[in-house]
């Protein structure tokens, strides 16, 4: 059907609209192609901008062929190529915005299957010739030069599918609000990019449908969309919102594994997230109690230590039950926050790296950095009582040769076994370690003399020589140790140098005597 040129739709319209659809698929290609590279590298949102982006640019590249028709059946085919990539945009925003309020999870696979259902049924009406007046009940073409230019009346179907379209605009933005609700100040400013991206279309839209303006029969919502994406670009690449952003924020909170708990101005526990129950056996019913009343507390002192004004640390229980806990309160207008982090692991590791860094790997026994610094409390504590204090260095008997003609896993099962003699033939006040090497001592607080170290030395010596230490072959290693001993009153000495170095003299003076003896420094050599 032919209309008189007074009739045709604003030619002017068109004309911009062909004009802003040329520079938009421009830009849009610009940005594909900025943006395709990022999408490879796995982020959920980069891959769905990309296809967002497709969309777009084949709803505009249909829109302007459809308007630059040069035939009826032309103009038909584009209006229904248009739908090929707008009707599941609504879906690819919902999914945009489940995605960035339940950090990057996909909607349930039976709500998408859902979802899918209504596009797939309008492209079904769309397509079909004897469903297609459902979607419009009435088409009208006008002639504006060499172009076909129709203008539809929408059937049931359209007014359906825009109340669907709408629904998901609606409900996908309510899900990114929601989100934005939570973020500080700094990621809400950045967020306004995403909601200005998807309000842009949607109002191009609303304009298109209501029709508020007389004349306006074109629909610039594809331009509109355009603009969206150009919004949507900044804030993922420019001010990479979601590699910032906190997503999730509520849902982060359920899941750190440090306690949070939220106390009222009247000392009330207001909130508190499942890591800060499970440390305190808290529940449901603890909420709303103050902390005096909840049973499940640890002790008094934990108590105070949340309720304190500054950081500490806590031990709480004993023995295998033992925990321990940093309490870091801040205190705000209305009350205060808690946190709570369970620091008995770590506590354990650094027990475990501290015993390694003080302790002979091979033996068990002390090392002489442990040796030295548990001598030095030994002295002091002698000299507060004023005591002697006696130091032994012990050292192997040609040990070069054990591990010369045994080899040295030979040397190391002598080494072995001794530091288990001595760690047996001790006394618990008494400072052990090995030294380095095949080198040990041993020093202890005395009442009068050399004679509690003595007989100690002789039982390590007698021990030694009886052991049945093997090697691989199961041949029995025979070894034997020299013992040179040192004492003086405690509150002669500044510090252990001067005593060890005499044990050290007189052990070079039992070495000299024949080996596998003892000499104590300042006995007549002879």
């Amino acid at each position: 059907m032919r209309y008189a040129l007074d009739m045709l739709p604003d030619p002017l319209q068109y004309q911009i609209f062909r004009a802003a659809a040329s520079v938009a698929i421009g830009i849009l290609s610009v940005i594909l192609f900025a943006s395709f590279p990022r999408s490879l590298r796995g982020r959920w949102v980069d891959r769905l901008y990309v296809v967002f982006v497709v969309a777009i640019i084949g709803y505009l590249g249909s829109n302007y062929m459809e308007i630059s028709s040069t035939s009826e059946e032309a103009s038909v085919f584009w209006v229904k190529a248009i739908y090929l990539f707008i009707v599941f945009l609504p879906i690819l925003w919902l999914d945009f915005c489940y995605r960035f309020a339940f950090e990057g999870r996909m909607i349930p696979p039976f709500a998408a299957a859902l979802s899918l259902a209504f596009p797939i049924i309008t492209l079904f009406v769309v397509f079909i010739p004897s469903l297609s007046g459902l979607m419009w009940s009435k088409t009208e073409f006008f002639r504006q030069g060499d172009f076909f230019i129709s203008v539809r009346s929408h059937g049931p179907w359209f007014t359906a599918y825009a109340v669907y379209t709408y629904l998901f605009f609606l409900g996908g933005a309510a899900l990114a609000l929601g989100s934005f609700a939570h973020y500080r100040k700094f990621y809400s400013r950045q967020s306004v990019w995403v909601l200005g991206g998807i309000a842009l279309p949607f109002a191009a839209s609303l304009l298109y449908v209501l029709r508020p303006f007389p004349g306006l029969v074109k629909d610039f919502t594809p331009i509109g969309y355009t603009i969206g994406a150009l919004l949507f670009y900044v804030a993922l690449f420019h001010k990479d919102l979601f590699s910032l952003a906190p997503v999730g924020r509520d849902q982060i909170m359920e899941r750190l594994v440090e306690g949070i708990l939220v106390l009222d101005s009247e000392g009330r526990l207001a909130d508190a997230n499942p890591a800060a129950m499970g440390m305190l056996g808290l529940c449901e019913k603890s909420l709303g109690k103050a902390l005096a009343e909840v049973p499940s507390l640890p002790s008094p002192d934990f108590l105070a230590a949340i309720t304190a004004s500054g950081p500490s640390d806590i031990c709480v229980g004993e023995g295998a039950t033992q925990r321990n806990y940093h309490v870091q309160p801040s205190i705000f207008a209305r009350g205060m926050i808690v946190a709570l982090t369970d620091q008995t692991e770590l506590r354990m590791h650094i027990d475990r790296v501290e015993t390694l860094a003080m302790s002979d790997e091979l033996t068990g026994l002390p090392n002489r950095r442990r040796f030295l610094s548990e001598g030095g409390r030994e002295l002091a504590r002698a000299r507060r009582r004023s005591q002697f204090i006696a130091a032994a260095m012990i050292d192997f008997d040609d040990f070069k040769a054990i591990n010369d003609n045994r080899g040295h896993a030979a040397g190391d099962s002598v080494l072995r076994a001794f530091g288990a003699i001595m760690a047996r033939e001790a006394r618990t006040e008494d400072v052990t370690g090995r030294i380095g090497g095949d080198e040990f001592a041993v020093l202890t607080i005395s009442g009068s003399g050399a004679e509690g170290i003595r007989r100690l030395c002789e039982r390590l010596r007698a021990r030694l020589s009886a052991a049945e230490i093997r090697d691989d072959s199961g041949e029995r290693i025979p070894a034997t140790i020299s013992a040179g001993i040192a004492f003086c009153a405690a509150e002669s000495l500044s510090g252990l140098e001067r005593l060890l170095a005499d044990a050290d003299t007189a052990l070079y003076a039992a070495k000299h005597r024949g080996r596998d003896g003892i000499f104590v420094f300042g006995e007549d050599e002879a």
